[in-house]
């Protein structure tokens, strides 16, 4: 015989199970905002809406490091709205400003084996608006290569002509260590890769000056 609670029993457990099976992510110092977007989804599949809720649940799922970082928060919360005036607290507590933001977000990114106007075009994507294009290619010319950097960071060109004269002061190296590599030793190919990229940099310092005097004539 159906159980004519039934209905009404699972209605009432429903949300308890929910409840219990929010887990929250690791809290990303990184980028706070997007945290809370992630818990939210949460929120939201389990049918969690009330304030009390989902302010202990982000209490309960907090690591002791960050609890200790917010001490004055969650020690004298308000009345209501707990929950949204801890987010945006904590929003605003562990935000960088923008050009910090972007340098921690980009550290781990590196030249490799693609093109660096590949690498600046991947930064500028992920800075998505909060740094200046400066600021952007300061962070890149510290990921080129040595040499190509050394040649690069006193030039006062665009950014587009930069990435074009770094696109081929590496170019030309990889080509070459593929020519040769074969039959030279790993020091006599470095000399080599070193010289030769020596070479590029003047010819296009000396496009650059010729570029000027036209311009001036």
């Amino acid at each position: 015989m159906a159980n004519p609670d039934g209905d009404n029993f699972q209605d009432a457990v429903g949300p308890v199970v929910a409840r219990i099976n929010v887990k929250c992510p690791p809290f990303w110092r990184a980028d706070p905002t997007l945290w809370f977007v992630q818990v939210e989804a949460q929120f939201a599949n389990a049918g969690i809406s009330a304030d009390l809720t989902k302010y202990n649940t982000i209490i309960a799922a907090l690591e002791h490091d960050v609890m200790s970082e917010i001490t004055d928060i969650v020690l004298s919360p308000p009345n209501q709205n707990k929950y949204d005036n801890l987010k945006n607290k904590m929003i605003k507590r562990f935000s960088d400003s923008g050009d910090k933001k972007v340098s921690i977000l980009l550290n781990e990114i590196i030249l490799g084996d693609q093109k660096p106007s590949s690498l600046f075009r991947k930064m500028k994507q992920l800075a998505d608006g909060q740094a200046t294009d400066n600021f952007l290619k300061g962070l890149w010319l510290k990921k080129l290569p040595e040499n190509v950097h050394t040649v690069l960071v006193s030039r006062n060109d665009g950014i587009d002509d930069l990435l074009e004269a770094a696109d081929k002061m590496v170019e030309i190296p990889r080509n070459y260590i593929n020519a040769v590599s074969s039959s030279s030793s790993t020091s006599t190919l470095e000399q080599k890769v070193e010289l030769l990229t020596q070479q590029v940099g003047i010819l296009l310092k000396r496009d650059q000056d010729r570029s000027r005097s036209h311009s001036r004539s």
